[in-house]
């Protein structure tokens, strides 16, 4: 008897990952400054690319008090309108 092999249909689409646009320079400059005042604020840089930077503050060490607590993460990117953008991660 031989195997018949039936045709597969993917049930489920994937979706691409949408293409990052280029920023043009007051975009770069918007996403620069803000990364800056998170840095004065007391966030350190995790990781940056030219799209985004991940940053990271420790409680523990804000204004030299020992806090117990989490690191809180943000990512800071550029929305579609050109604005700088948070994200609590």
């Amino acid at each position: 008897m031989a195997n018949v092999l039936l045709p597969i249909h993917p049930t489920e689409r994937v979706a691409a990952a949408p293409v990052a646009r280029p920023f043009d320079a007051k975009e770069q400059a918007r996403l620069e400054r803000m990364i800056e005042t998170k840095v004065a604020q007391g966030y350190r840089i995790e990781s940056q690319d030219d799209q985004q930077a991940l940053l990271v503050r420790d409680p523990r060490r804000r204004l030299g008090i020992g806090r117990s607590g989490r690191e809180t993460r943000e990512l800071v990117s550029i929305n579609q309108w050109g604005y700088p953008r948070i994200e609590q991660q």
